[in-house]
């Protein structure tokens, strides 16, 4: 594993030229922020989010508050519960409509490559009651 050398934020498999953020980036500058014909959020890939340990519900489903670096509560982080796929018990992030814009509807949730297990994240929450990460 070595750090990303375009961003020097995240890590990468050695095998790896940039990590999937700077990959994004990329790819919106090539398509003017679009993927077939859909504008692409533009979101703050450097951004730092956090959460907090205080549950919140959003669309029926059951997290705890997300913030920006502006220290605005942009939605909740919840537990992937689709079964049939990849990211099943890990976290992902809902961001409530006035955002939507900004930062798009959803986001799973990496850091150092990897995504982040729910359980792990609660584990966090209760510990020190916030988790820093950067989103995808």
């Amino acid at each position: 594993m070595k750090l990303c050398p375009k961003c020097n934020l995240n890590w990468i498999e050695d095998m790896n030229s940039h990590c999937e953020i700077c990959a994004n980036k990329q790819f919106d500058r090539k398509n003017n922020g679009s993927i077939e014909g859909k504008k692409h959020p533009s979101a703050y890939f450097h951004e730092e989010f956090f959460f907090i340990n205080k549950r919140a519900c959003h669309r029926g489903k059951q997290g705890f508050q997300a913030y920006n670096s502006k220290d605005e509560n942009i939605g909740i982080v919840y537990m992937c519960d689709d079964k049939d796929g990849p990211s099943y018990e890990h976290c992902e992030l809902c961001m409530y409509s006035e955002y939507h814009e900004r930062y798009g509807e959803w986001h799973i949730i990496k850091t150092h490559g990897g995504r982040i297990k729910w359980s792990k994240l609660c584990e966090i929450l209760q510990k020190n009651g916030r988790y820093t990460v950067f989103i995808d």
